[in-house]
């Protein structure tokens, strides 16, 4: 049976006496992460060239990787004189190339990034468990020389199940629950669990052979760095094309801050022309609403039949699509006659989007002889779970006037569905004469528009 071992601290040891690195390997994961958040460009929006865009990308994995390496060696240099100094920023260096490909593919919202961003957290947990073991296993101690001749812990061997054990059952839990995570959409956390999958199956002593413990020549290093380099620069060069990151779900049209076009997307350069500043979607047929004020229902003794629900209309409005800080579309604006159902409207800036469908009645409505309004829609978005509709009423001629806020309510499935919006007894407001729903465009999606069309209206008078 495997023996377990236990480790208990000697008298007069320090943190900086600990066998494994783990602060050194800490500070160089954050600064390496924090600087490729910092630094990591977006996927482009205008025509660069060939050139510029692989000088783009060799300066994010430079700096990422830079980072990491000068946090390490002043880590260690501020435990101990590490004389092998230059090992130490060469290993830790091919840590942090990785974070800047991670950094341009975690912010993408379609299955090409989510895929890109999960394989390069692969690979880093792999490199950051390969070296945590090269040092537990005594070369990295050799090939670095941190001058602490006793050791921190004391190890007292007693039976019990075999460590690789945790590390299968803590990396196939990591594994599950980045599954859970991947399918509704949560791809950063997703993404960081399976990089902690990664570092688990490598880190594990009995599922990882141990690294050699004869030391690795400076050449031999820097030409591993540089393999991991090239590799973290083409995966960050693939993520900064124009349009890679929203190719698998643009399907005819976006704007600029959206990407406009008449045909599916390339991977090519994408002229400026194609950029729009707003957009404003208006129904296909325009209908004449006329809406009168219900009538409080009197109920009778007897009541031969139910009163019919009348006050129906179909949306007849139009689609408001622009981003934030913006109040309302530009008056360049994209304006066209469709519906959200067949248009994709994504800001390449990743700003979030605005969006919105009003609705102009023709006279007044009295509130407060309403209980509540359903909204029919139709919702076509590839992205259940992260759309949700509120309703505002309020009076066309007074724009910054009191407002009555019904919801915000989930769409939760796809297809035909009617929301009910409960109107208080005491509503803000007396009367209206315009219908605002407002999209809630939940994480990751905020700059992306929802595939949700508004179908129509129904008051639903008190007493029914």
């Amino acid at each position: 049976m495997a023996s377990e071992i236990r480790f208990t601290q000697l008298a007069g040891s320090t943190p900086a006496e600990s066998g494994m690195p783990w602060l050194p390997t800490l500070a160089s994961v954050a600064a390496g992460l924090f600087t490729a958040a910092l630094a990591c460009p977006a996927p482009q929006t205008k025509a660069f060239g060939a050139v510029e865009t692989l000088l783009r990308a060799v300066f994010a994995v430079c700096l990422a990787g830079g980072a990491s390496a000068v946090a390490a060696r002043a880590s260690f240099s501020a435990f101990g004189s590490a004389a092998g100094g230059r090992e130490v920023a060469l290993r830790y260096a091919g840590i942090g190339v990785w974070f800047a490909p991670l950094a341009v593919f975690v912010g993408g919202d379609d299955p090409v990034a989510s895929a890109a961003a999960l394989v390069t957290a692969v690979l880093l947990g792999l490199a950051t468990a390969r070296l945590l073991r090269r040092w537990e296993t005594g070369a990295g101690a050799d090939d670095w020389r941190i001058p602490h001749g006793r050791p921190a812990f004391a190890a007292v061997a007693s039976p019990g199940p075999s460590p690789g054990l945790h590390y299968a059952l803590a990396a196939t839990l990591a594994v599950q629950a980045a599954l859970v995570l991947l399918t509704n959409a949560r791809t950063g956390a997703a993404v960081v669990l399976a990089g902690v999958a990664a570092f688990l199956l490598a880190a594990s002593p009995v599922l990882a052979p141990a690294p050699s413990r004869v030391a690795t020549p400076l050449r031999r290093l820097s030409l591993g760095l540089g393999v991991r380099a090239m590799s973290a620069g083409a995966l960050a060069v693939f993520g900064l094309l124009p349009d890679v990151t929203y190719v698998a779900e643009l399907p005819e049209e976006s704007v600029r801050p959206f990407k406009h076009h008449r045909r599916a997307p390339s991977r090519g350069v994408m002229d400026d022309r194609d950029l729009h500043a707003g957009a404003i979607l208006l129904v296909e047929a325009p209908r004449s609403v006329v809406l009168t004020a219900p009538v409080p229902v009197q109920r009778p003794v007897l009541a031969s039949k139910p009163r019919p629900r009348t006050d129906a209309i179909d949306f007849s409005g139009e689609y408001w699509i622009f981003p934030s800080p913006m109040q309302r579309p530009p008056e360049n604006s994209l304006i066209e006659r469709a519906t959200p159902l067949t248009y994709n409207f994504t800001a390449v800036d990743r700003s979030p989007l605005i969006m919105r469908a009003r609705q102009r009645l023709d006279a007044p409505v009295d509130l407060r002889c309403c209980s509540a309004i359903d909204v029919a829609v139709n919702n076509g978005d590839k992205q259940p779970g992260t759309v949700a509709l509120g309703v505002s009423l309020f009076l066309s001629s007074l724009p910054r006037g009191p407002r009555q806020r019904l919801g915000p309510l989930p769409l939760r499935e796809a297809g035909p569905a009617v929301l009910r919006y409960r109107i208080p007894a005491r509503p803000v407001i007396g009367e209206f004469d315009e219908i605002v729903v407002e999209y809630d465009l939940r994480s990751p999606r905020i700059h992306r528009s929802a595939n949700v069309a508004i179908e129509s209206f129904t008051l639903i008078r008190r007493g029914m």
